[in-house]
Formats: structure tokens, C-alpha cells, sequence
């Protein structure tokens, strides 16, 4: 994996906020879109009672992710707009992973870690916990956090979920997160690391690349 290090500058700040919004804007036209082709097709007649169950259902998920998504991105960032600029300093890794342990979340030591990295601990711990939410919405779901060495000078402090092979449960978790990461994007720039998201059928794996301090 390679790493940034240059200045992430104001216009580049503008394009990420761009992005996020056309993305944002395109996936609310989507649910909005699906939500009203159920919607027509429950007025047709003569549709049988048991497709007409499954289409409300359908409906229903739709509005929830919509909500979901709608809800994420504004918690993000009216935090973000009240925090400000970021404020690096030195940060144990192991005291972000406490943060995420305080909400329930199972802790993988890792042992030999550099003792400082540099981020702004308020903003990984708002985000990380964010994205342990998202993973929480849906049951069946299992979560962990763990710290680990990434190349030469850097540090991955991430969450995983491993979550069972069911589409549903895939589609939330997988789509959902997508507005999100051009904000997290951003703020691992402006640190010198690196944003992360893997996703494989039954888990996936996000956090943050930072560089020692």
C-alpha cells in the first residue's frame, strides 16, 4: 500500500466536498427513484397479496437506508463544521482503540506499536465510532478493532466486521458507508495517511493509515 504524504490544499479540500455532495445527491435520487417504481407498482391491479407484502418490504428498506444515509452524512458534517480546522498531535493508538472499547467493541492487542501517531483524536474516535453504527444496524453482525503496523513509518487503526452472507445485509452495509468515505478521505489526508475500506462477501475493514509521530 502506498502513502501520501504531500499537502492536501484548500481546492483539494472543495473537490472532496464536491464529490461527496454529487455522490450524495446521486444515491438520494436512487432510493427516491426505486421508492417510486414500488409505489406505482403497488396501485397496479391485480397483484398477488404475497408480492405486495415483498414490495412493501422492499419499500421499506429503501427508506431506511435513505434515512440512514441522510442521517450519517449530517451527524459527519455538522461535527466536523462545529470541530473546525483539524488539530493533529500525538496520539497513542492504543487510546483510540480504548475509545471504541468503551462502546462494546471487542479489542485486538497488538503488541510492539510505535507510541505516538499523529491524528486528531476527537475526529478518528467521532468517525470510528460512526462506522461501528453503521455496522451495528443490522443483527448478525461482529465487530472488532485492532491497531497494527502498515509499512515503514505508519500505523492502521481500524474496525472489522464480519457479517453473514446474506445480500440485505451486504447491500446496507456496503452501499451505505460510500458518501461517508469522501469526508474520511479527506480528514486522512489532511493528517498524512490514508483512508482504507476493503469488502469482501461476509466482512469488510475500515480505519485509518496515520503516520507515526
Amino acid at each position: 500500500m502506498s502513502h501520501v504524504l504531500a499537502e492536501h490544499p484548500a481546492d483539494a479540500r472543495q473537490a472532496d466536498d464536491a464529490r461527496a455532495f454529487r455522490h450524495l445527491l446521486h444515491e438520494v435520487a436512487s432510493h427516491v427513484t426505486g421508492l417510486g417504481l414500488t409505489l406505482e407498482m403497488l396501485g397496479e391491479p391485480g397483484i398477488p397479496p404475497e408480492d405486495t407484502a415483498a414490495m412493501v418490504v422492499t419499500a421499506r428498506g429503501a427508506l431506511d437506508d435513505l434515512r440512514h444515509l441522510i442521517a450519517d452524512v449530517g451527524e459527519l458534517t455538522r461535527f466536523l463544521h462545529r470541530r473546525g480546522p483539524l488539530q493533529p498531535e500525538p496520539v497513542d493508538p492504543a487510546d483510540l482503540l480504548a475509545e471504541l472499547e468503551q462502546i462494546g467493541v471487542t479489542i485486538r492487542r497488538v503488541d510492539g506499536l510505535p507510541p505516538r501517531v499523529r491524528a486528531d483524536r476527537a475526529v478518528i474516535a467521532f468517525i470510528l465510532h460512526l462506522l461501528v453504527k453503521t455496522c451495528r444496524r443490522l443483527p448478525g453482525v461482529e465487530i472488532a478493532a485492532s491497531a497494527a503496523a502498515e509499512g515503514a513509518g505508519f500505523v492502521c487503526v481500524e474496525v472489522s466486521a464480519v457479517y453473514p452472507d446474506d445480500p440485505g445485509v451486504r447491500r446496507v452495509l456496503e452501499k451505505a458507508p460510500m458518501v461517508v468515505d469522501h469526508f474520511c478521505n479527506a480528514v486522512a489526508r489532511d493528517l498524512g495517511g490514508q483512508f482504507v475500506r476493503e469488502q469482501s462477501k461476509t466482512g469488510q475493514r475500515v480505519g485509518f493509515v496515520l503516520p507515526v509521530s
